[in-house]
């Protein structure tokens, strides 16, 4: 197998991991945010009373859906991050960096910097989701108490 053929592979998974880390978060998101939606309907809408023991069971899973959430993003954006910057490798060793149309560069200069491996790099998009997820967590154990109805 040729060096090109070779390269060409490792992109094709880079670029295959990069849209994973991109896509399963917010699958992920979704499932939580519809499972935490059904638990606040049956707690406010459905009034649906439940035991003590069922509010502390349901209020530990929540959580721990919501911490590993938040843990699984995190993985993602750092994986994100590192297969980015396999990415940018691979476009600078192509010299793609170097494609100009009437002198003008073709693609942006940024997309060929290394990804700094670093919580805050690209916080405002995983950070969203954390933001979200912790938010419907809570909402989800202050219905499931009862916080969150008159009584």
């Amino acid at each position: 197998m040729e060096k090109i053929d070779q390269l060409k592979l490792i992109y094709e998974a880079t670029l295959k991991e990069i849209d994973r880390y991109r896509d399963w978060p917010i699958r992920i998101l979704a499932f939580e945010s519809i499972l935490f939606l059904a638990m606040l309907k049956v707690t406010i809408v459905d009034q649906i009373a439940l035991s003590e023991v069922a509010k502390w069971l349901a209020s530990v899973i929540v959580v721990i859906i919501t911490a590993w959430t938040i843990c699984y993003f995190y993985k993602c954006h750092m994986n994100y991050l590192k297969a980015r910057s396999v990415q940018a490798k691979i476009q600078r060793y192509l010299e793609l960096d170097q494609l100009k149309v009437a002198d003008k560069e073709v693609i942006p200069k940024e997309w060929f910097d290394d990804c700094r491996t670093c919580l805050f790099q690209g916080f405002w998009g995983w950070g969203f989701y954390a933001f979200f997820s912790i938010s419907i967590g809570v909402l989800t154990v202050l219905a499931l108490w009862g916080v969150l109805t008159k009584k």
